[in-house]
C-alpha cells in the first residue's frame, strides 16, 4: 500500500487546487493511521489478518480526519477508497474482532463516513471526482459479503435484546451507526445511464446486495422489526429507515424483495 500511496500523492500534488505541503501532510498522516490498523501475515503457511496493537487509535484518528476535511476536496474518502481499506482492513477487523464492541464501534464510525453519499455539487472542483465516484461505488461490493452482513445483523440483535429504557448511549449510537451504514451502502455515485458500464455494474451490485439483505433474519427483517417498535429511540431512527426503504424501492419492486427472500437459504 505504501508504494501505491506515494504514487497517488505525487499525482494529487500536481493539482493546483491544493497546497502541496498541506496535501502531503494529510496523505502521510492518513497512511500512518491505515498502517496502524493491521496487516496480512503468513502464519504456518496461511494468510492471516493480524490486528495492529494501535488499531483503535488509528481508527479514531481516521474519524477525526473525516470530521475535519473539506467536503469540496474529500481526500480522506478518496485515499481510503483507492487503497481499498474497507475490504482489506475494516472487513477483516469486523470479522475477527466481533466480540470487541469498542473496536466494532470505531470500525462502524469509519464505515459511516466512508460510505456517506457523495454530493456531486460539492466535488465539482475535485480533480479526481470521476475516479472517486468509481472507487466509492466499487467499494459497495463489501456489502454483498454474507458473513460481514451477518456481523452487522448480530450487533443489531444484541442491542435490541434490551428494552429501550435499559439501553445505554453506546448501544443506541451503535444501532444508529449500523442503520446509517446500511442506508449509505445502497447509495451509488454513478447513477446516470450515460456512463453505461458503471451504471450496469452498479445495478448488478445492487441486485447482489439486495439478495444478501433480504435473506431470512437479515437486514430487511431487522428493519421491519425495528419499524414495528414504537419508542423514543426508534422514532428518532425513522428517517434513516424510510430513506433505506426508499433507496431499495427506487431500484427494485416489492415482488423483487419477496422473491429474493423466498429463494434464499436459511
Amino acid at each position: 500500500i505504501e508504494n501505491q500511496a506515494e504514487a497517488q500523492i505525487e499525482n494529487l500534488l500536481e493539482d493546483n487546487n491544493y497546497n502541496a505541503d498541506e496535501q502531503e501532510e494529510i496523505s502521510k498522516k492518513l497512511l500512518f493511521c491505515v498502517q496502524e490498523l493491521g496487516s496480512v501475515q503468513n502464519i504456518e503457511g496461511k494468510q492471516v489478518y493480524i490486528v495492529g496493537a494501535y488499531v483503535e487509535s488509528g481508527l479514531k484518528d481516521i474519524v477525526k480526519m473525516f470530521k475535519s476535511e473539506n467536503p469540496e476536496y474529500p481526500l480522506v474518502k478518496y485515499y481510503l477508497s483507492m487503497w481499498n481499506v474497507a475490504e482489506r482492513d475494516l472487513k477483516a477487523i469486523l470479522l475477527t474482532q466481533a466480540d470487541n464492541k469498542g473496536l466494532v464501534y470505531q470500525v462502524l464510525s469509519v464505515l459511516a463516513f466512508l460510505t456517506e453519499p457523495i454530493v456531486h455539487a460539492d466535488i465539482e472542483k475535485f480533480r479526481y471526482r470521476a475516479k472517486l465516484c468509481d472507487e466509492y461505488d466499487n467499494g459497495k461490493a463489501l456489502f454483498t459479503d454474507k458473513e460481514l452482513v451477518n456481523v452487522l445483523v448480530q450487533e443489531l440483535s444484541e442491542c435490541f435484546k434490551k428494552p429501550s429504557s435499559s439501553r445505554n448511549k453506546f448501544e443506541n449510537d451503535t444501532i444508529e451507526l449500523i442503520l446509517s451504514v446500511v442506508r449509505n451502502s445502497l447509495s451509488f455515485a454513478n447513477q446516470s445511464a450515460e456512463r453505461a458500464k458503471s451504471y450496469s455494474d452498479n445495478q448488478n451490485l445492487f441486485t447482489k446486495m439486495l439478495e444478501t439483505y433480504s435473506m431470512p433474519g437479515s437486514v430487511l427483517d431487522g428493519l421491519v422489526y425495528i419499524s414495528s417498535i414504537l419508542d423514543e429511540h426508534t422514532i428518532k431512527l425513522s428517517s434513516i429507515i424510510l430513506e433505506t426503504f426508499h433507496l431499495i424501492l427506487s431500484k427494485s419492486s416489492v415482488s423483487d424483495i419477496f422473491n429474493n427472500n423466498s429463494d434464499a437459504e436459511v
